[in-house]
């Protein structure tokens, strides 16, 4: 069953990165609706 342990290694490593990028973009636009509620943009 070694691909089994692959496919979970595969899906960690592809899982971790997306989620950090998921947490970066929700920030960032989180950041960018504070500066445009300010700005009088929305």
């Amino acid at each position: 069953m070694e691909l089994g342990h692959y496919l979970v290694i595969w899906v960690a490593n592809g899982a971790i990165p997306l989620g950090v990028t998921l947490l970066f973009l929700i920030d960032h636009v989180i950041q960018w609706l504070i500066k445009w509620r300010k700005d009088g943009v929305i």
